[in-house]
């Protein structure tokens, strides 16, 4: 309940959960697979559930399965993870 302009930034790499949560989400060959409907925490990293399409997936935050995040772009766009994150 603080205005964006308010909000301390955080290190590079880092993101509230409030900017990331309803990032379209896309795999590596571009298909977009949804959006970031709600995120868990789980230990050190956290998880996003991607709703869409019909579909959800578990996407662990971690620098195998993400490629980058730009909230600015309301995207996030994952690495390649055969038998893990359809392409």
């Amino acid at each position: 309940f603080v205005p964006e302009s308010d909000v301390p930034p955080l290190p590079e790499g880092e993101y509230y959960q409030f900017q990331v949560l309803g990032l379209e989400v896309y795999a590596s060959s571009g298909r977009l697979l949804g959006k970031v409907s709600d995120i868990i925490e789980a230990g050190e990293k956290d998880v996003y559930i991607v709703t869409g399409q019909g579909e959800e997936f578990l996407i662990p935050v971690t620098d195998e399965a993400v490629e980058k995040i730009d909230v600015k772009g309301g995207k996030i766009k994952l690495r390649p993870m055969k038998g893990y994150i359809p392409e």
